[in-house]
């Protein structure tokens, strides 16, 4: 592929920056500072036929496979922790309620995505919703309250189920429908 002008005056230019001086006695150059919970990632940046890899600041928990997830810009890379799913049980099955993650989108427009929030679906609506901490905290003062009323159904229902043999509950149907036991 032929190369821009602007390509070929850089690439020119190369030899003529000084080469940048080291650390009295290190051999290696000094790696740029990461803060704590993060780690830097080889990121996929561009358009199909014009890609680069750049390093950026990834999250612990981002689990994104940044090199091979190419985004177009820096801009829009994101995010995006292990799910954390809410699933509801019953004799068929399971039905998925809800799941949750944790989510960082470092360039957007909304100030309260440029830091670490817990993002939330349903799986049935549109959009899902974004949560601060706190947001979290109360959920799960009301869940778990919510569990505890679950639980004195469950006992509720297991003391009460041995109270009634089937075969006594078919003759009392048969009984009541005028027929014989």
């Amino acid at each position: 592929m032929a190369q821009s002008a602007i390509s070929q005056h850089i690439e020119a230019c190369l030899p003529a920056i000084p080469a940048q001086p080291k650390a009295a006695g290190q051999s290696q150059p000094i790696a740029p500072a990461v803060p704590a919970g993060f780690r830097l990632v080889p990121t996929l940046i561009g358009r199909p036929g014009n890609v680069a890899t750049v390093w950026i600041q990834c999250p612990t928990w981002c689990h994104i496979d940044h090199a091979n997830d190419r985004q177009v810009a820096v801009e829009d890379v994101w995010h995006s922790g292990d799910f954390v799913d809410l699933e509801l049980p019953h004799r068929g099955g399971k039905e998925l309620l809800a799941y949750f993650r944790l989510g960082l989108d470092p360039y957007s427009s909304d100030p309260a995505k440029r830091r670490t929030f817990v993002y939330g679906e349903d799986g049935d609506s549109v959009d899902g919703r974004y949560m601060d901490p706190q947001h979290i905290r109360d959920f799960c003062d009301r869940t778990e309250a919510a569990i505890a009323q679950l639980r004195a159904l469950a006992e509720a229902a297991e003391a009460t189920a041995g109270d009634s043999d089937p075969d006594m509950d078919e003759a009392l149907r048969r009984v009541r429908q005028g027929g014989a036991v």
